[in-house]
């Protein structure tokens, strides 16, 4: 009799081991990969945040490029009128802001940034002028910037004594083909080329920025429902059997403390 109701005892306290066990390993299991997405969702929102910032920083950059692209070309035009005028004073002036200014922020900042996107297509075309013929050409942003850099740089690298025969000689330099084609894309052509890719570049910010908040939404999502998991499949259940546990107990010692009164009072 004894040894049933020992055996009894055991059965009832593996059982509630087991299920206590398989609960807890619901936690243990559930919490570790809430652990996991955690520290994963920290990381990938430190990136956002950079990535966030250097954004905004690319955006100021963005900024300044119709400005800039404006004052090369309209430099250029001026430095022509300067030079048909032989005012040497004004040409120095002018080489220096296409040189130390304009160029310095094309090819410091402006540059570097758009040649990430060197690949986008464009739909808003400039005029190209050369060799007495003209047209339409397709080209987006960092190919028409680098374009202008690089007729500004044939201006630079020009003797100012070739422009001076030239002029000598009775040349309109505002006819050359490099100033003409400034002047033609000043400023509607060039100003709706450039924006057609800064929308497309802000878009593609936009659309990377969305899926990112999306990752971010997901993951903590995901930690909200682990974390439901964990309390209503482990340690609610656990509490459950806890209290169950030990009012099994209570009336089992109850009985217990009966039986043994009943054989004290026989």
């Amino acid at each position: 009799m004894e040894f049933l109701k020992k055996k009894q005892h055991n059965n009832f306290l593996n059982k509630y081991l087991k299920k206590c066990k398989f609960r807890a390993n619901i936690i243990y299991f559930t919490f570790f990969i809430e652990i996991l997405l955690f520290v994963s969702l920290l990381i990938f929102n430190i990136f956002h945040i950079k990535k966030y910032d250097q954004i905004t920083s690319d955006y100021f950059v963005l900024a300044d490029i119709d400005y800039v692209i404006n004052n090369l070309l309209t430099e250029m035009r001026l430095l022509a009128l300067a030079l048909m005028d032989k005012d040497e004073e004004m040409i120095e002036e002018h080489l220096n802001y296409i040189r130390n200014d304009y160029l310095v922020k094309l090819e410091g900042s402006i540059i570097p940034l758009l040649k990430e996107y060197d690949k986008l297509p464009s739909s808003n075309p400039i005029v190209s002028i050369g060799s007495g013929k003209t047209e339409f050409v397709y080209l987006n942003g960092y190919e028409v910037v680098s374009k202008f850099v690089t007729y500004a740089y044939n201006i630079l690298n020009t003797p100012i004594e070739e422009w001076m025969e030239r002029v000598d000689n009775g040349e309109n330099l505002l006819y050359d083909d490099i100033i003409r084609t400034c002047l033609v894309n000043y400023p509607d052509y060039a100003d709706k080329n450039l924006q057609g890719t800064i929308g497309q570049i802000k878009e593609i910010h936009n659309s990377a920025n969305s899926h990112r908040r999306e990752v971010i939404y997901f993951g903590a999502t995901s930690i909200v429902v682990l974390t439901l998991i964990i309390i209503f499949y482990g340690i609610k259940p656990l509490l459950n059997y806890y209290d169950s546990f030990q009012t099994k107990i209570i009336k089992k010692y109850k009985l217990l403390m009966k039986e043994k009164t009943l054989i004290f009072l026989t």
